[in-house]
Formats: C-alpha cells, structure tokens, sequence
C-alpha cells in the first residue's frame, strides 16, 4: 500500500499537460485552464492510486466585500484561504494551502471561490503543465502611486489656473509676455515649476493693476488716499482668487491660499 508521497509521484508520471482551452471573452481576452479540465484529467488518477482530498475553510480568513459594476448592479467578492489535505489509502497526508478568490452578481461567489482554490491546488501539488504557461518573470507591470495621481491632479489645476488668470487680465498683460508664460508653463515638468510660472503671473498683475489704479487717480485728480488704493488691491485680488476658486474644477484651495497670494494649487 502507497504512501501519499509515492501516490503523488505515480501520478505525476502518468499525467500530461492540461492545455489552455477556454478563453475569458469578458473585458481583457485570455485563454485558462477550467476546473472541469483538471478533473477530467486527474479523476481517474485519483482513483488509481486511492487519492482524495479533504478542504478546511479556514473561517477567520473569509472575506466579503460588494462593489458596483459599470452597469449599476452589485457584484459580490469573496476570498477565503483553503487547506486541502491530499491523503493516500495508509492514511498519510500532504496539505496544500491556497487562497480562493472570486466574482459574482448572484449567490455562487463562495462556489466560484472555492472551484479556483481547488484548482490551483491542483496545479501546486502536482506541477500540471501547459504549454503556454504564464511566467511571473516574462512580464513586468507599471503602478501609478497616489502621490503621482495627485501631483497629476494639480498639474492640470495649474494649468487651468494659469490659463484663468491670463485670460481675466489680458487687458494689463502685453501679448509678448503672454506668450512668454504660456511656453514657461508647457515647459513646466513639476508643481513647484508651474507654481513658479503663477506666481510670475500674478506679480505681474499685481504691479500693473497698482499702476492702473495710480494712473487714474492722477489723471482724475482726485483726492483718494493711499489706504482707499491699498483697498482697492485687496479687492481687485480677493474677486480674482474668488474666480479662481469657483472656476477651476476639482480645486481644493487652504482657507488661507487668498491672503498670501498663493497658488491654489
């Protein structure tokens, strides 16, 4: 009588490669191995040589989760880790722990869950081939971190801010010094870069509007002190950060961003 490691043995030289016949049509296209290949396939091995296994759920490990899909409707997702022991006619065992994870919009995720951690137990203990196994190593992926996600975000709030206050002070800026900030801006590769093209800008409307102001005042010969002209900054400044505020989308600025003049990006 065959201990379970002989079993194992015996049957990994009668069996051949499963091959990836079926195909997921559903979002990205690729060619699997089902369950129902692997059973057909080592059923009869099983039994030749007085193979079974026994799953053990472990329950702390279960997990359940809902989330919508494009459509609407909830999707439920399990996952749980799965011992199988693999146990031969003299009652010694091996044990295969796998973890089962799967998708479904009715009742059959756990059933799902646990067909692909029986699967891939399958595979693990009795190194099934296939003829197009997947390398971890033939493939690299690239991540997106959230701190790029968010210098992504303020780039195009940048942008946009920029863009807003060329276009609400065209009046005071020459044409040759829009130009000229516009190309600083497309140079631009980093927030603090394009926060130094803002603030260009918004020095520069400062100094004109100031000069504006003054002009008029001596043209007019009026009599309005220098605190009625620093109020009428303050003013002119705090419409154009309110504008800021209101038009550019997705923008969060400090409660604070409008006293210091700063970008609110």
């Amino acid at each position: 009588m065959a201990n379970i490691q002989e079993s194992i043995k015996a049957i990994m030289g009668e069996m051949g490669a499963i091959e990836k016949a079926k195909e997921n049509t559903q979002g990205f296209r690729f060619k699997y191995r089902g369950i129902d290949d692997v059973y057909n396939e080592l059923h009869g091995l099983l039994a030749k040589h007085g193979v079974f296994t026994v799953p053990e759920v472990l329950p702390e490990t279960m997990v359940s989760t809902e989330v919508v899909s494009k459509s609407g409707g909830v999707i439920f997702n399990k996952a749980c880790v799965i011992r199988y022991h693999f146990v031969a006619e003299d009652g010694t065992r091996e044990t295969a722990t796998v973890i089962g994870s799967a998708m479904d919009s009715g009742d059959k995720a756990w059933n799902k869950a646990m067909s692909v951690a029986h699967k891939y137990a399958f595979f693990q203990m009795f190194a099934i081939a296939t003829d197009d196994i997947d390398d971890p190593d033939a493939s690299t992926h690239e991540v997106v971190t959230k701190a790029s996600i968010k210098d992504e975000q303020a780039m195009r709030n940048g942008h946009a801010q920029i863009a807003k206050l060329i276009e609400d002070n065209g009046d005071i800026l020459a044409p040759e010094y829009i130009d000229g900030v516009r190309a600083d801006a497309e140079k631009a590769k980093t927030v603090p870069d394009l926060r130094a093209v803002w603030k260009d800008i918004d020095d520069t409307v400062k100094r004109e509007r100031a000069a504006e102001t003054k002009a008029r005042t001596e043209e007019a010969g009026s009599t309005i002190t220098d605190k009625d002209v620093k109020d009428h900054k303050r003013k002119l400044f705090n419409e154009s950060v309110a504008k800021l505020k209101a038009d550019v989308d997705g923008a969060e600025p400090d409660d604070e961003a409008d006293k210091d003049g700063q970008p609110l990006f």
